[in-house]
């Protein structure tokens, strides 16, 4: 994590665009690591996720457009920095969206990608997030959202090496969790699950996949919680 913090304090954002905003986490995170910035865009092609992040930056010169990742309305090398997180497994036309990021970013400027793994040498505890995960991402898959498994490390530096790029790094990382056994977060997460498959109550998967929540809350109890491994790509076009 210091080295991946020391690399992008490095950089200087300009323009950024923020691919797949959801509610603006990454978009917090690059302001604050970045070594400056000039102006953050984020898109999204949910209703609900750009209203959530025009309100959250409201006061924040930030600007939340809902937009189709895969066919952007922008000019060729409209951006200095080009960024995605936690999005290449939910969507549907990777390869366009990647090419649109291309596409928009300037000769020079940088491609920024932070994606969690379910591989590399993840501790029991953050092995109960990659399951947890796993978990709801089947959930969304039976009410028709796009929601794979996330990858392993050899699969996203397959994907990110196809990318057309003149350099690229990657750095492994996790976020600290002080107590993975915290009874608080524990109870918070376990709340979270029964209304999470009750959505599904309809579907042929319904008892199989109640049944394994059972399982995983029996699990979050035991080994506890803690982020999971993710990689950080920097790429220069």
């Amino acid at each position: 994590m210091e080295a991946l913090m020391k690399r992008l304090n490095k950089i200087s954002g300009g323009k950024v665009l923020d691919v797949a905003t959801g509610r603006g986490e990454f978009i917090r995170v690059l302001k604050d690591v970045l070594m400056d910035h000039r102006e953050f865009i984020g898109i999204d092609n949910s209703d609900r996720s750009v209203a959530f992040a025009t309100n959250a930056f409201a006061a924040e010169p930030v600007s939340i457009e809902k937009m189709d990742a895969t066919a952007m309305s922008w000019s060729e090398g409209s951006f200095d920095t080009v960024a995605i997180s936690n999005s290449l497994h939910h969507m549907d036309k990777l390869d366009a969206v990647l090419s649109e990021m291309g596409r928009v970013l300037r000769t020079g400027g940088h491609f920024l990608v932070s994606e969690m793994v379910c591989d590399a040498d993840q501790s029991p505890a953050q092995m109960t997030h990659v399951l947890l995960h796993h978990w709801w991402g089947r959930i969304d898959t039976c009410l028709g959202t796009t929601h794979r498994p996330t990858y392993t490390r050899a699969q996203l530096d397959e994907i990110m090496r196809a990318v057309p790029l003149r350099s690229l790094e990657s750095y492994t990382f996790s976020y600290p969790m002080e107590n993975p056994h915290d009874p608080e977060f524990v109870d918070r997460l376990m709340q979270m699950m029964d209304p999470y498959v009750e959505r599904i109550s309809e579907h042929v998967d319904f008892q199989s996949l109640k049944a394994e929540g059972e399982t995983l809350k029996q699990r979050l109890q035991d080994t506890g919680y803690a982020s999971a491994q993710s990689m950080f790509f920097i790429g220069k076009k």
